[in-house]
């Protein structure tokens, strides 16, 4: 495939959604930092610079040849976020990044595109005709089982006790009791796996060594104990998604959504940290502290409020030019652009993000192979619960959890798992009627 054919295939109105949308973000950036950080719109176009050549080398690469690297991308992603909770730098009480130099690397923005990946890999492998159960969902003794136990159990011992310090090597952290459950808890799982890979090789139809669950499973707990809420619950989002795009059992449905006020109890007891039980708290009752847990939500809602029908133009916003909306370069820039530019403003936004999501259902629609129509799917609900949340905490309709509006919000990491995704999508409409997989 020459060059032409490449830029002939790439699809122009996705393009063209997402040009304006980053479009109205660097404008809207330029406003936002002008007091305190003047080039920032200058190293978010850098970004979108990188983010479009990654994109479109993603978008190269053979279609079969593509498929073969996701495992050893998702193994990558997962030994990363492993990596951060032991080497990354603690920046307001996570360990959320990894120093690179000059640049800072967060390894959760890239394992979500692995995982959204490997996820639509999984599920156009296997299909269930009635729609997935919770047997085939949660298969017993399954040989991944292990995989994601280890994960859960290391990151359980790393937020109860902090075992990867090496304090508790002279014994200042680390006790008998603490002993007793770590050897207790690799004991099951050492076990799990015994069983599991018993009953693998006992089988006649071997089936995947992972599966679907567990593939989101493990870099949602890895993601969670950073902790970084906000990310972990995209990643659920995303791969439910897909998930009920290849279609689920209606009372398995109904038993699934039980289980969640469980987790949810379960979660709020012994994961969630003191500063996130604050913002569910503060989100039900914003007035309680307006001068602690309260603020960075009731000075969005101010700023939103004061944009009026036309908004206050260009660089007059009082809440964002007089510094009293804070973050208003990454959670907050929506309620920059709705200041400035009101509900007019807010209205255009929504509508090319409507366009941009309709265009990758449409896609997703016209699709004849189930990981292309996985993949679409998958991106289109990145980019559907990315918006939702983000603006739904910015005007108080949902808790402060720090997720980013995408392709507005400033953030190398961010800006480069949203190119990645669109890569994705590229890459399934170049390579979606060439049979044979040349190179570029």
């Amino acid at each position: 495939m020459n060059l032409r054919d490449y830029f002939a295939r790439v699809p122009l109105l996705l393009t063209m959604y997402v040009s304006l949308i980053l479009g109205i973000g660097v404008v809207n950036l330029a406003s936002a930092a002008r007091v305190l950080r003047p080039n920032l719109p200058w190293v978010q176009l850098l970004w979108i610079v990188i983010g479009i050549a990654v994109a479109l080398i993603l978008g190269a690469i053979p279609a079969s040849r593509l498929r073969s690297l996701l495992l050893p991308g998702y193994l990558c992603a997962i030994t990363l976020l492993g990596g951060v909770l032991v080497f990354g730098i603690q920046v307001k009480g996570a360990r959320r990044w990894i120093e690179l130099g000059a640049f800072r690397l967060q390894p959760s923005e890239l394992a979500k595109v692995a995982t959204l990946a490997m996820v639509a890999l999984l599920l156009s492998k296997r299909s269930e005709r009635n729609g997935y159960t919770l047997t085939t969902l949660f298969r017993p003794l399954h040989p991944s089982r292990p995989l994601f136990l280890s994960g859960a159990m290391l990151a359980f011992l790393y937020t109860q006790w902090e075992v990867f310090d090496l304090d508790w090597l002279t014994g200042d952290r680390y006790d008998l009791h603490e002993g007793i459950f770590a050897g207790l808890a690799l004991t099951l799982v050492l076990v799990w796996l015994v069983a599991s890979l018993v009953r693998y090789f006992g089988e006649q139809e071997k089936p995947a060594l992972i599966g679907p669950i567990e593939c989101a499973a493990l870099p949602f707990v890895l993601i969670l104990v950073e902790p970084d809420l906000g990310t972990s619950l995209m990643l659920v989002l995303v791969c439910a998604a897909q998930i009920l795009a290849c279609g689920i059992r209606m009372r398995s449905f109904v038993y699934l959504m039980g289980s969640t006020g469980v987790v949810a109890g379960v979660a709020w007891t012994f994961i969630m940290h003191d500063y996130q039980k604050s913002r569910v708290i503060n989100f039900l009752n914003p007035e309680a502290d307006l001068h602690g847990a309260g603020y960075h939500a009731m000075q969005s809602m101010i700023a939103i409020g004061s944009g009026g029908q036309l908004g206050k133009g260009y660089g007059l916003g009082t809440q964002t030019q007089l510094s009293f909306l804070p973050e208003n370069q990454t959670d907050f820039v929506f309620s920059v652009w709705a200041e400035e530019w009101g509900f007019l403003g807010v209205c255009v936004l929504f509508i090319l993000f409507f366009l941009l999501l309709q265009q990758l259902f449409a896609m997703a629609r016209t699709a004849k192979d189930d990981y292309v129509v996985l993949i679409c799917v998958g991106v289109a609900a990145m980019f559907f619960w990315h918006m939702v949340v983000n603006v739904g905490m910015v005007m108080g309709v949902l808790p402060v959890v720090g997720v980013t509006l995408p392709l507005l919000s400033y953030g190398g990491s961010s800006m480069m798992t949203l190119f990645l995704c669109l890569g994705l999508v590229v890459n399934t409409q170049v390579w979606s009627d060439v049979e044979d997989d040349e190179a570029l």
